[in-house]
């Protein structure tokens, strides 16, 4: 157990110490990162280069992002019902689960699916970007 927490830490001090080390990350690639997967945490400086709509827009996305663990917590539990359980009631489990798996669809596509942004239709700007950035991460 000892030697976890100790890798743990070397791992921990490298890190942080990598980071002060070497060069920041360029403004253009961490926007392009940040639009392309939109992470929770502390992106301030970064966040705030979008415009105020996109703010919205983002702000929103994670508010239905975190009212979906709620929901992914469901669905998890339904794929593991409890061992006691299963002996005496198989059908009482099934059923049940089967009910808590539509809550949980349902609540997947409440609070996720119908909140997607549009497709961009091809020929945009958008998508010749995401063209261009994939033929260049494959060439080399």
């Amino acid at each position: 157990m000892a030697a976890v927490h100790m890798v743990a830490t070397v791992s921990f001090i490298g890190t942080i110490g990598m980071s002060f080390l070497t060069a920041s990350t360029p403004m253009d690639k961490l926007l392009h990162f940040y639009r392309t997967t939109r992470p929770f945490g502390w992106w301030g400086p970064v966040r705030a280069a979008f415009s105020a709509e996109e703010q919205k827009e983002l702000t929103k996305e994670h508010k239905n992002d975190i009212n979906l663990g709620a929901v992914r917590a469901a669905l998890a539990g339904d794929a593991f019902p409890s061992s006691d359980a299963a002996c005496d009631k198989i059908l009482q489990i099934v059923l049940g689960n089967a009910a808590l798996f539509l809550v949980g669809l349902a609540g997947l596509y409440w609070f996720w699916w119908r909140n997607l942004p549009p497709a961009e239709p091809r020929g945009t700007e958008r998508q010749g970007e995401r063209t261009r950035l994939a033929d260049a991460s494959h060439s080399g």
